[in-house]
């Protein structure tokens, strides 16, 4: 696989789109990415009491964007779909987030996300 694109278009049927890249996020996307980390958390349903009491979890850190270390899938249409967070520690490096729409999820999305934290934080030392 190539380092920030599918070997194979994701595609299904809600969204004929396929996804086509995965980026560095842009500081004017944290607003659409916190949405994207809010509706991924609600899957589960036994979490939302906790999520609907605290809801300054979501969102992204504006210094990873800045750093680069914030990716998004996005598909032909610019759509984002998804995104990661990867952060040094020390001499490895962790994934912090991963989050994808519910109505893409299993579609190789966050397989592709992670494989593209576990590139960018090997090139970054």
């Amino acid at each position: 696989m190539e380092s920030g694109t599918l070997q194979e278009p994701v595609r299904c049927k809600s969204d004929p789109s396929p996804l086509t890249t995965i980026r560095a996020a842009r500081q004017g996307e944290a607003d659409l990415l916190r949405e994207i980390h809010r509706r991924a958390s609600y899957i589960w349903p036994d979490d939302r009491p906790n999520l609907d009491a605290n809801p300054d979890i979501f969102g992204v850190d504006h210094t990873a964007i800045t750093a680069g270390r914030v990716r998004v899938a996005v598909n032909t249409t610019g759509k984002i779909l998804g995104f990661a967070t990867w952060r040094p520690m020390g001499d490895d490096a962790e994934l912090d987030d991963l989050f994808v729409e519910p109505k893409k999820m299993r579609l190789g999305i966050g397989s592709a996300l992670v494989h593209d934290a576990a590139e960018r934080a090997g090139e970054a030392g």
